[in-house]
């Protein structure tokens, strides 16, 4: 009892709230069928953020722990209706959220994209209604037309780590221009009447959002140049996506073979050329066959077009350049490597780290007030306007919306001096609330007063008891031969950890040999060279002598005396110590 009165001050001294509450519902929940687990409010909000993580390792983490089911948490997800348009949840959700935070981490951008669906309708039974149609929502309501992508909107912060998605609609192919200028202009008043203030808009460069953003635009008072239009009097400035920009020059570059940039030509022949080369000695990860000849879904990967435009395939090409064998392409390849590295670090300079871990200084950094990014903008914004796509027959000209990435984030960094950009900032995991809709419990009533009972269930329940008695017996000596098998099998283990170390030993001991033996094979093989350095002085080789059928060392110091003579040599036989032919060097 004393154990126990223990083991109950423990998990109630237990700081972290989930962590005791995770603890106090596997204990509560034990000996209960699974049909018949009870979860408080905490417990399913846990459970929900932990399956969205991984729903993998969510179901091992439920055969470990007592954790709600699947279909439970479906069932929550069910009360919650999620309606296509803003969410008004979400956004009374942000709004109290706004109220704690600081001005400078209000600071926000908008981000939309779409993502494709698969063409189906599905009953649901909870709204009593059939979902995969067209739907707007309250902008645009619902059509006949089957839906094949989800628009989605973003709410991501500047300064504090914060990314909560606002609103979603249905649409088929992509959404009208005017539709989504319309949302555009909605989500953005959305947002600031909860107290953020939205300073920028992210997308990608699709037709429709290029169309919308330039509508803006000519809604403002601003010229079509601009990298940005006014909302309510306000700022907004337009970033395109940084890795499908970088992506969209890798395109274009291997389908014109030539870049041309700050006077400098980069040939994707020369990536061809140095992943052949890969292939058969260099054998480096970042450049294969699929990244110098990409098809179909593999041109829609970031990852392949940032490694093969990286700064260790500009080294690679570097050391190319330098090669005997590259001495008449040496200039073009060391061009093509100046192009490449130049495009990295601009990637590096735009897209910024993933991590602490990843900051690389003056290249890879996030942006401050005084951070080298404001004048390599400025230096790279002077180069993109001589970026050019060349080809034999014809010359491509990367579109001028994707040169407007510099000027867009340089505008938004200078508008905005007393904000950085800190990765460093924890995580505000957002907390959705949902209603307690637990089941009833169970509660059986205990037995009281047996004496007074029948006394046909006095026998039954002796009889139960006794039979429980004899059961526990045969588990009490079951556990301790199993306690004995436990303890052979320490012993054995033991033993063979012991012999492990014993093994270890004796490899780390050949290990020093083997060095050792490598260094004396060293030694011998400079002496051997050595020697014959020094064997060679008294040599000499002739080159192009043509071979005969079945040739004998006779055949070639015949010929080799016949060539003295005809020079007016004195070679004589007994001067020929050896010869021997060569195999001919490429």
């Amino acid at each position: 009892m004393k154990d126990l009165r223990k083991k109950v001050k423990q998990i109630e001294s237990i700081s972290s709230p989930v962590l005791k509450s995770l603890i106090e519902s596997t204990i509560k929940n034990e000996k209960r069928k699974s049909k018949g687990r009870r979860w408080s409010k905490l417990n399913k909000i846990v459970a929900l953020a932990l399956y969205k993580k991984s729903p993998k390792a969510y179901r091992y983490l439920s055969q470990l722990l007592s954790m709600p089911s699947v279909r439970t948490l479906q069932t929550i997800l069910e009360t919650m209706k999620l309606e296509p348009g803003i969410d008004p949840n979400i956004i009374t959700h942000l709004k109290s959220n706004a109220e704690k935070l600081k001005e400078d981490d209000k600071i926000c951008v908008i981000l939309f994209d779409e993502i494709a669906l698969k063409r189906r309708l599905i009953y649901n039974i909870s709204a009593d209604k059939i979902d995969g149609y067209v739907d707007l929502g309250n902008e645009g309501g619902r059509s006949a037309k089957i839906a094949d992508h989800a628009l989605v909107f973003m709410l991501q912060g500047i300064r504090k780590k914060m990314k909560q998605p606002i609103a979603h609609y249905f649409v088929s192919g992509t959404i009208e221009t005017e539709k989504l200028c319309v949302i555009i202009k909605t989500v953005i008043r959305m947002m600031t009447a909860s107290g953020y203030k939205i300073i920028a808009t992210v997308c990608d460069q699709g037709p429709t959002n290029v169309g919308a953003l330039n509508l803006l635009k000519k809604f403002s008072p601003v010229s079509v140049e601009s990298n940005y239009f006014l909302l309510d009097n306000e700022k907004v400035f337009i970033i395109y996506d940084v890795p499908h920009l970088f992506k969209s020059i890798r395109n274009n570059f291997l389908q014109a073979g030539e870049l041309l940039m700050d006077g400098k030509t980069a040939k994707w022949q020369h990536l061809i050329n140095l992943e052949e080369k890969n292939r058969t000695t260099l054998h480096f990860k970042k450049i294969t066959k699929l990244h110098v000849a990409p098809k179909y879904r593999s041109k829609m990967r970031v990852k392949l077009a940032a490694q093969i435009l990286s700064n260790t395939v500009a080294a690679v090409l570097k050391l190319q350049a330098e090669s005997i064998q590259n001495k008449q392409e040496s200039v073009a390849i060391l061009q093509t490597a100046e192009v490449v590295e130049l495009l990295d670090r601009l990637f590096d300079a735009t897209n910024g780290p993933a991590s602490n871990k990843d900051i690389k200084k003056n290249y890879r950094q996030n942006v401050s007030k005084n951070s080298f990014h404001h004048q390599f903008w400025q230096d790279c914004k002077q180069k993109l306007k001589t970026l050019q796509f060349l080809k034999s027959d014809s010359q491509i000209r990367l579109r001028n919306d994707n040169n407007e990435i510099l000027f867009d984030f340089q505008e938004v960094v200078f508008s905005n001096q007393s904000v950085k950009v800190r990765s460093t900032d924890d995580i505000a995991a957002p907390t959705t609330s949902f209603e307690d809709n637990d089941h009833p419990v169970l509660h059986i009533p205990e037995i009281e007063n047996l004496e007074d009972q029948d006394e046909e269930i006095k026998e039954m329940i002796e009889t139960f008891m006794d039979k429980q008695d004899q059961e526990f017996k045969k588990y009490a000596k079951t556990l301790k031969e199993t306690q004995q098998t436990n303890a052979n099998i320490e012993h054995s283990l033991a033993f063979l950890t012991e012999q492990n170390d014993v093994l270890k030993r004796k490899i780390e001991s050949l290990e020093v040999q083997m060095k050792e033996d490598k260094k004396y094979i060293s030694i011998l093989e400079d002496k051997i060279e050595n020697m014959q350095m020094d064997s060679r002085k008294s040599n000499f080789e002739i080159k192009s002598v043509p071979k005969k059928d079945m040739e004998t060392k006779e055949d070639l110091i015949d010929m080799v005396l016949n060539l003295s003579a005809n020079i007016g040599g004195q070679l004589k036989k007994e001067d020929i110590k050896d010869i021997y032919r060569v195999a001919a060097h490429i």
